[in-house]
């Protein structure tokens, strides 16, 4: 560009830093602020933002913090972007009261938060298991014309399952359809892994069945989670149904799902079956591993064999 008389712009050269940042080459950041400087660009929103979100990423709060502040005196003022960012840093070191003195900021800066803010502050309080916060949440998006979306329902929804709140997790999951939003296979795996943990086997069967109305078919993580709740029930037979239904739909049962059913079998003391399932796995190229060896020894042990 130099060379043909053409001085790069500001678009380019935050093309130049993200590219620096995201392939590790944080040193050539710097040569990148001084060529800006030689000729006359000035950092914008944008390079700020770059900035913010690569300290942020490499757990460099304080100074990624220092970069938003420096922003007002350089005549750049943060959009929702620099606020995200953030936030998703405070959210990272679950510091609520620097999270609430940003969103005040935010808002006294006359940013409205978005439903990407909204989520961090969601996920921040649905890892500190403060359900009565992320309610409140709700509350406040939709005062402000903000309706939840997947997103935000499916962190509630997974914060419910973990705490055993199963009936209230049912209740969020039938307003999420209430208002339209379709549920995704991460939801529906939540609510049946949660049921499957507290034995309502008849839910997990209600959700499957809606799972496949909504045509969202299962993946080997889906079918294996609930592979695992029923052998470690006793209830081997309902899991080779599932392994059964898993290569009818096009699945291919893999290491996880023989190692499930291999220590159901021998939860229920059939010797016989766990044979054919290894024998199985060696005909079909698939080498056991230390998880399964691991599963045979403790198995045949508690056997007596």
């Amino acid at each position: 560009m130099f060379d043909t008389g053409i001085l790069p712009n500001i678009t380019t050269y935050n093309s130049l830093i993200h590219g620096y940042y995201s392939s590790g080459q944080c040193e050539e950041v710097a040569h990148i602020f001084k060529k800006m400087s030689r000729n006359g660009v000035q950092p914008d929103i944008a390079t700020y933002t770059i900035q913010m979100d690569y300290l942020s990423k490499s757990r460099r709060f304080a100074e990624a913090r220092t970069i938003f502040d420096s922003m007002a005196g350089k005549d750049q003022k943060p959009n929702v972007t620099s606020y995200s960012i953030l936030l998703h840093a405070y959210a990272m070191e679950q510091s609520v009261h620097d999270m609430h003195c940003l969103i005040e900021l935010m808002v006294e800066n006359g940013i409205a938060p978005n439903h990407s803010v909204y989520n961090i502050l969601i996920v921040a309080y649905a890892k500190g298991k403060m359900f009565d916060e992320v309610m409140h949440i709700f509350t406040k998006m939709r005062q402000q014309g903000l309706n939840p979306n997947a997103a935000s329902y499916g962190t509630v929804i997974n914060l419910l399952c973990s705490i055993g709140r199963m009936d209230d997790a049912m209740l969020q999951f039938n307003q999420m359809i209430t208002e339209e939003l379709a549920p995704d296979i991460i939801v529906f795996n939540t609510l049946i892994s949660g049921f499957c943990s507290c034995g309502k086997w008849e839910k997990v069967h209600e959700l499957l069945a809606e799972m496949l109305n909504r045509g969202i078919y299962p993946d080997n993580v889906f079918f294996n989670t609930i592979m695992d709740h029923l052998c470690k029930n006793g209830r081997v037979m309902e899991s080779q149904d599932l392994a059964d239904l898993m290569i009818h739909m096009g699945l291919k049962p893999d290491m996880h799902t023989y190692n499930t059913l291999m220590g159901g079998y021998f939860f229920i003391g059939k010797m016989d079956e766990v044979r054919k399932l290894l024998d199985h796995m060696v005909s079909i190229g698939m080498e056991p591993d230390v998880v399964t060896y691991n599963t045979l020894i403790d198995g045949y042990f508690k056997n007596g064999m």
